[in-house]
C-alpha cells in the first residue's frame, strides 16, 4: 500500500510540474523571425569621434503584439555597441557605420537578449541599404565634387578673360578645374552622422520569446 502511495504521490507531483510548465507556456508570447522592430535611436553617433566597442542604446517607437497581446512594448531599449568605424577617404569611398545589437530592456525591468539586424537607416543623407548589408553608409559626394569643379573652372575662367580676354579664358578655365581637383582630392568626405532620434528598422533573426505576457 505505501509502495502505491508513493507511486500515487510520485505521479501526482509529476502532473502538477505537467501543468505548471504548460502554464508558463501558455503565458509566454512568441515573436516570429524576420518581424521588424522600428526603434528610435536615443545616443548620438558619428564617424568623426566614434570607435569601436561604443556602446549605444535605442527605444522601441512602435508595440509589436501577437494575437492582440503586446510582446514588445513601445518604450523598451535596445542596447548595442559599435561594431565598426569607417571614415570617408579622400578621394573615394563613403563613411560607414557596423552597429551590433544585444539586449532589449522593457520598462517594467524584463531584459532578455535579441538576435536582430539593422535592415534599413532613415536619412536623407544615408545611402540606401542592400538585402544583407548591415552598415550605414554615408551619401556619395561625385555631384557637390563635379559643381566644386565646375564653379572653379568657371571662376577661373572669368579671371582669365579678364586679364587677357581669349587667351586668359583658354588658361583660367583649366586652371581653375586644376584648382577645384586639388581640393576635391585634398579634401575628406563627409562623416557619417546618427543624431538622436534617427529611425532604424531592425529584423529579428530568430524568434524571439517573451517568457510573460507584458
Amino acid at each position: 500500500m505505501r509502495r502505491i502511495g508513493r507511486i500515487g504521490l510520485g505521479l501526482a507531483l509529476l502532473a502538477a510540474s505537467g501543468l505548471c510548465v504548460w502554464a508558463q507556456r501558455a503565458d509566454s508570447i512568441t515573436v516570429s523571425a524576420d518581424t521588424v522592430i522600428p526603434v528610435n535611436l536615443n545616443t548620438f553617433l558619428s564617424t568623426k569621434n566614434a570607435q569601436n566597442g561604443d556602446n549605444f542604446h535605442a527605444e522601441v517607437s512602435l508595440p509589436i503584439t501577437v494575437e492582440n497581446r503586446v510582446a514588445i512594448p513601445k518604450g523598451a531599449v535596445v542596447t548595442g555597441r559599435v561594431a565598426d568605424v569607417k571614415r570617408a577617404g579622400r578621394v573615394k569611398g563613403r563613411a560607414e557605420l557596423a552597429l551590433v545589437f544585444e539586449k532589449i530592456i522593457f520598462p517594467d525591468g524584463y531584459t532578455s537578449e535579441i538576435k536582430v539586424e539593422l535592415k534599413g537607416a532613415h536619412g536623407r543623407d544615408f545611402s540606401k541599404m542592400k538585402p544583407g548589408d548591415e552598415k550605414i553608409r554615408g551619401d556619395t559626394t561625385k555631384g557637390k565634387d563635379a559643381i566644386l569643379i565646375g564653379q572653379t573652372t568657371a571662376t577661373g575662367a572669368i579671371i582669365g578673360g579678364a586679364a587677357g580676354r581669349g587667351k586668359g579664358v583658354a588658361i583660367g578655365g583649366p586652371a581653375g578645374a586644376i584648382g577645384g581637383l586639388v581640393t576635391v582630392l585634398a579634401t575628406r568626405g563627409p562623416d557619417l552622422v546618427l543624431e538622436r532620434g534617427t529611425q532604424l528598422d531592425l529584423i529579428l533573426k530568430q524568434p524571439f520569446i517573451v517568457e510573460r505576457a507584458r
